[in-house]
């Protein structure tokens, strides 16, 4: 398996990707998101990560530049503008229960870390239990909830 950086012709086979999360029950994904403008800007801005197998991705995550809604909730505790929001994290069903998606996690620190940023954000739909049991496995402190985006999330963060 590689991890490396997203190019413009992963666009469809990452919303391909994405999409088989409209299936999971434990998802909050929709028909609208995440869209083809995500993935766009990701790429543009360098923030969108994939695990390739065979030359295929099976799995996918992304840096998220600061982000006024996130930032301004308040458990938060590092508070230099030196932080980053990690999202998207998508495995393909066929990969699921590999340890991919900390793999994952433990990649884009490791970038995270690369660019100079002292912590690591996240939400994690409260009802995305895989994910959350995932983030604490990595060492992510949940350290509050709130409401977006139409779900309940825990907020987790994580000092590098």
């Amino acid at each position: 398996m590689k991890f490396e950086k997203a190019i413009p012709n992963d666009s469809a086979e990452l919303m391909a990707l994405y999409r088989t999360s409209l299936a999971d029950p434990f998802s909050v994904w929709t028909e609208n998101y995440p869209a083809q403008e995500n993935i766009d800007e990701d790429l543009e801005l360098d923030n969108l990560f994939v695990l390739r197998e065979a030359g295929a991705i099976i799995g996918a995550i992304s840096l998220c530049p600061h982000d006024e809604e996130t930032d301004s909730l308040e458990c938060w505790t590092d508070r230099s503008g030196s932080h980053v929001e990690f999202a998207r994290v998508c495995v393909l069903p066929s990969f699921h229960g590999r340890g991919l998606a900390l793999t994952l996690v433990e990649k884009i620190e490791e970038e995270a870390r690369r660019r100079g940023h002292s912590s690591v954000r996240l939400l994690v739909a409260e009802v995305n239990i895989p994910a959350y049991k995932t983030y604490i496995k990595a060492g992510y402190h949940m350290i509050g909830e709130c409401d977006m985006y139409g779900s309940h999330y825990i907020c987790g963060e994580k000092y590098l």
